[in-house]
């Protein structure tokens, strides 16, 4: 509905919203105010590329696939932006590419093992620089003139995942209370955050006009609301299992 409301001065009912949503579809990117799957798309996409890595793991075991990836220079690695970003226009439905989520599950599957990840710590001097200098550089471009390139976009997004991988061995392969809560909250935070995150970004835009106060109540709005709602429906037995607490 805010997605009716914010492009289109939407100002009906919520049973109207609630027709209209379920009777009209495009692409299902939700912009619209049509029917989505919103931010649970991922699991219907997981279904589909679980069926078939099932058939690409019977041909090709991750041992025999290990022998060569194992090998692979840490150059040829970083471009692998290419290829993702090739498998991107397969499949895509609304800026979510079945062909480029497959090949990351492949190679989260076969690459993506202890050793590679020790291997690219060596390399964090370089890749984490570049992650940093590119998504700094995307945003601005982004802000001042609208710039938006698949390849550029992928480029940033693969450097962004492994310098994910470089920080979390460095820095969060441990336990304690921070990561213990979140390992347990980590899916019901998913599933709620959207809705809180839409709503406050609809009111925020609508009656601010700081950038930088629209950002603040966004991220750190939406992630304190979010929290507390978690911590009031994980005590109540019927819902928090809607959500995905055991």
């Amino acid at each position: 509905m805010y997605a009716r409301k914010f492009f289109f001065g939407y100002s009906g009912s919520i049973i109207d919203n609630f027709i209209y949503f379920f009777t009209h579809f495009s692409d299902l990117n939700g912009y619209d105010g049509m029917f989505t799957f919103g931010h649970l798309w991922f699991l219907l996409y997981l279904f589909l590329i679980s069926l078939v890595s099932l058939l690409m793991f019977k041909l090709l075991s991750f041992d025999k696939a290990d022998k060569v990836l194992s090998k692979m220079n840490i150059f040829i690695t970083m471009l692998l932006f290419i290829p993702i970003f090739i498998m991107y226009n397969i499949g895509n439905f609304g800026g979510q590419s079945i062909g480029k989520y497959l090949l990351l599950f492949l190679l989260g599957y076969y690459l993506f093992t202890d050793k590679f990840i020790d291997k690219i710590v060596k390399y964090k001097y370089l890749i984490l620089p570049i992650f940093i200098i590119s998504e700094i550089v995307l945003v601005i471009l982004f802000y001042i003139n609208g710039f938006y390139n698949d390849l550029y976009v992928n480029f940033v997004g693969w450097f962004g995942i492994l310098s994910c991988l470089i920080i979390g061995k460095l820095f969060l392969n441990k336990e304690n209370k921070i990561t213990n809560y979140f390992k347990n909250a980590s899916f019901p935070i998913y599933i709620l955050h959207q809705t809180i995150l839409v709503i406050l970004g609809y009111y925020s835009l609508v009656h601010l006009n700081n950038i930088y106060l629209q950002l603040l109540i966004i991220i750190f709005g939406s992630f304190i609301i979010t929290i507390i709602f978690y911590e009031i429906i994980k005590r109540i037995p019927i819902i928090r299992n809607m959500i995905g607490i055991k």
